[in-house]
């Protein structure tokens, strides 16, 4: 912008105002004389800088077709922009070993860790470490499409070392999510199809907190053996699993202390605001996501990685 003075600018008389009133006042002071007025006037805009527009990331417009044609010396596939936030999209890290070829090894879910059969043992240290950074990541990625109302353990991931089948990067967790073509269903007034993006939070937090899925507990089990034709009703079966949970949050405080049982009890009886008031993600961060993340440090040592080895 370029600022351009006349040169026969005449002084104006000064303006009294009289329908600004002020609690300060200082008597007996003439006023200042007005000065010379200036316009702005608008320069021709630079040409655009060519270089600068090619070395940013390339718009996403069809994620399909970007990532089935990518250059596979390229590490960045390109921009995903939102309406709120927008996202680089790269390749993950540790995929494939220094000359080696990709390996096909299927990653571990968060169901599959929650299972004791299944030969990993995770610790306090590594439990605690997953609750906060889902709960960050439910701050961060809902209602985007990447994290809606029904997801569960099994949508969560964690990547196989490629050098160590017997390793599992906790680190990086991921979130699986099917992408169709299809239109969306319509939303049902039934309980199964409710938004339960917070209590399914809140059930995953026990569940790292004993370190035992809300399956293997006596009062599921219980509820499994008596009623199994019930249990399949999607409706009953979600409504049991928040019995479940409500009656075994209880026991929480003693695990894990006062700080952790504060934030499961947030979770499954706080009130979720709509996706569209900013306002609940203030209330998650401060019922949630902070109370975690002070369990998670007073656990984990910063720095280095974490790796869970098999126990068989």
């Amino acid at each position: 912008m370029s600022l351009v003075v006349p040169r026969n600018s005449i002084p104006q008389p000064p303006v009294i105002r009289t329908s600004f009133k002020s609690s300060m006042r200082i008597p007996s002071l003439s006023p200042l004389p007005s000065r010379p007025k200036v316009s702005w006037t608008n320069p021709t805009p630079p040409a655009a800088d060519s270089t600068q527009q090619t070395t940013g990331p390339t718009v996403i417009t069809d994620l399909c077709s970007t990532v089935a044609t990518c250059d596979p010396a390229s590490n960045i596939f390109g921009l995903l922009e939102g309406d709120e936030s927008s996202y680089i999209l790269q390749r993950g890290a540790k995929t494939k070993p220094p000359g080696q070829a990709y390996q096909t090894v299927s990653p571990v879910s968060l169901e599959s860790l929650s299972n004791r059969s299944s030969g990993f043992l995770l610790d306090r240290r590594q439990r605690y470490r997953i609750a906060y950074t889902l709960a960050s990541s439910h701050l961060q990625l809902y209602p985007s499409p990447w994290l809606h109302s029904h997801w569960s353990k099994k949508d969560i991931v964690f990547n196989i070392d490629p050098q160590d089948a017997h390793s599992v990067q906790l680190d990086q967790p991921y979130m699986l999510h099917a992408v169709s073509t299809q239109a969306a269903p319509s939303p049902s007034s039934s309980y199964a199809s409710s938004d339960r993006s917070l209590p399914t939070l809140g059930i995953l937090l026990i569940e790292l907190c004993f370190g035992t899925a809300l399956e293997d507990h006596a009062m599921r089990q219980e509820f499994h053996t008596s009623g199994g034709q019930q249990t399949a009703n999607p409706d009953l079966a979600a409504a049991l699993d928040l019995a479940v949970a409500l009656e075994w949050s209880q026991s929480v405080c003693g695990e894990a202390g006062e700080t952790y049982a504060d934030a499961v009890n947030w979770c499954l009886r706080g009130r979720f605001a709509g996706a569209k008031d900013d306002g609940w993600r203030e209330e998650l961060f401060a019922n949630v996501v902070r109370p975690l993340r002070f369990c998670h440090e007073q656990l984990h040592a910063m720095g280095g990685e974490d790796w869970l080895k098999s126990s068989s």
